[in-house]
């Protein structure tokens, strides 16, 4: 697919990758800001950029999943590009073990081996608190929405428009994903509300768009994490461990298993955050039999 970009508002551009909306903010004719760096592994987005005599002076990173960091390694050695991460994104990126906490709950060479794919250093931390970020002489402004990840971000450039990375997904991509990712979406939940706070000229959404207003999309986005717990919940008729639910929910929404361990390990995580979600909510409840942990909807474990 040949790249594209597109303006925003003013020096806010969009380069519209396949999978993803990868924001820029242009400092002069030749020089940009990258809000994160997408998903495309092969170089595609290193040669477009130098295809149009741009150059990457930094990037910032709303969170450190692969598909927002893809391109971070190879524009910090061909470019020299600095990298900003969230303060506890950048300790879950810091070593295997880390990312093994930070992220996943899989076996440790395999994420291990994970890992070494995205080797690129943190040159900037950004802090734990809202407000402004000034990188290049540019000021942009930094809203901390967490869940989708531990420390995920959102930016306002100086033209006005928020790039919220993860914390919603688009129109099309509520239409056709079958489930959504989230560290705890009890803590995401509440990211989304607070994107209403936002009033701005224009937004872009990681994966799939770009909005003039984010009102009715918080509230699809609010149902459909609605509906997915729903399905859950409906899947435990009994007393289930947290496996014999991922199986039941796997069955009940036809997911099918991928021979990338990694994206597969992400699938059941998916399904464990929406148990914890509806166990913090009250509507499942938790015992230990045998050392396993298993589930049940609230008020009918038998005496």
């Amino acid at each position: 697919m040949k790249l594209t970009a597109q303006q925003v508002a003013g020096n806010t551009w969009c380069i519209v990758q396949p999978r993803a909306m990868v924001p820029y903010y242009q400092l002069n004719e030749r020089e940009i800001i990258l809000l994160d760096s997408g998903c495309m592994l092969h170089g595609e987005l290193e040669e477009w950029l130098e295809g149009q005599g741009l150059r990457v002076r930094a990037i910032l990173n709303t969170h450190d999943h692969w598909d927002h960091v893809a391109a971070n390694a190879a524009l910090q050695q061909r470019q020299g590009s600095r990298i900003y991460l969230p303060r506890l994104e950048a300790a879950a990126h810091a070593s295997p073990l880390a990312f093994k906490a930070g992220h996943e709950n899989g076996n440790y060479r395999a994420v291990e081996a994970f890992w070494q794919k995205f080797p690129y250093a943190v040159d900037e931390e950004i802090g734990l608190e809202d407000g402004p970020l000034e990188v290049c002489g540019a000021v942009f402004d930094v809203i901390h929405t967490p869940g989708h990840s531990v420390d995920h971000v959102a930016f306002r450039t100086p033209d006005d428009v928020l790039y919220v990375g993860d914390t919603l997904m688009s129109g099309r991509l509520l239409r056709q994903a079958k489930l959504s990712y989230a560290l705890s979406h009890e803590v995401d939940l509440d990211s989304k509300e607070k994107l209403r706070r936002y009033h701005c000229a224009a937004y872009i959404l990681a994966h799939g768009s770009i909005e003039q207003d984010l009102e009715e999309l918080i509230d699809e986005n609010l149902r459909y994490i609605r509906r997915r717990a729903e399905t859950v919940w409906r899947s435990i008729e009994k007393p289930m461990s947290m496996e014999q639910i991922i199986r039941a929910v796997w069955k009940r929404l036809g997911l099918h298993a991928d021979a990338y361990y990694y994206r597969t390990l992400e699938t059941g995580n998916m399904i464990r955050s929406l148990v914890q979600l509806l166990c913090s909510e009250g509507r499942l409840e938790h015992r230990f039999e045998d050392g396993v942990e298993h589930f049940n909807r609230a008020g009918t474990w038998e005496a």
